[in-house]
């Protein structure tokens, strides 16, 4: 399968979603292409961010194709790259960057309640239950976690695991757009 760069997954977005997503574009342009994927774990590298967006999404496309062939998901293409697009953007928030380092100025619960907050307010966007769900349990459900209710739901499952892929598993790759050789 081919990897596709951002602009193409973008085109597979719903309407909706890609309203959103432009809007993300736009504001946070000078950040979202220079910031790392992480600040030491994965695509650890200026403009990392991104590389880490394209590669989970293009896991999810494999995956979508692979295992929707076998049994239907509950949920669409777009809104599993949608949410995977949305996953780490409490990083514009919370990361700063100098010539010599990033570093993180707020924790990840607060960075997200402003992204969330700006995304409803400013933005006008509602996520859907689902959304909410796979956005907050992307990372897993660390202490949500019950031995017999089931908290993270099918779409947050589907994101988690893409995004464990990229960040554990090929947590150096990435860094091209469209192989998968880098």
């Amino acid at each position: 399968m081919n990897k596709l760069p951002l602009a193409e997954l973008i085109e597979k977005l719903s309407p909706q979603h890609r309203v959103v997503v432009d809007r993300v574009l736009w504001e946070y342009s000078g950040t979202i292409w220079s910031i790392p994927g992480s600040t030491t774990k994965h695509q650890a590298w200026r403009g990392g961010y991104v590389s880490h967006l394209e590669e989970t999404m293009n896991i999810a496309l494999m995956l979508f194709e692979t295992f929707r062939s076998v049994r239907p998901f509950p949920f669409k293409e777009s809104d599993a790259l949608f949410t995977l697009f949305l996953h780490d953007c409490d990083k514009l928030f919370a990361y700063s960057m100098t010539p010599e380092s990033t570093t993180r100025t707020m924790n990840h619960k607060e960075a997200h309640k402003i992204f969330l907050k700006t995304l409803r307010n400013d933005w006008g966007y509602s996520l859907t239950d689902e959304e909410l769900n796979a956005l907050k349990y992307i990372h897993g459900e660390n202490e949500d976690y019950h031995p017999t209710e089931r908290v993270m739901k099918p779409l947050a499952a589907f994101i988690h695991c893409c995004d464990i892929m990229s960040a554990r598993v090929w947590f150096d790759f990435g860094k091209s757009s469209t192989t998968w050789e880098t």
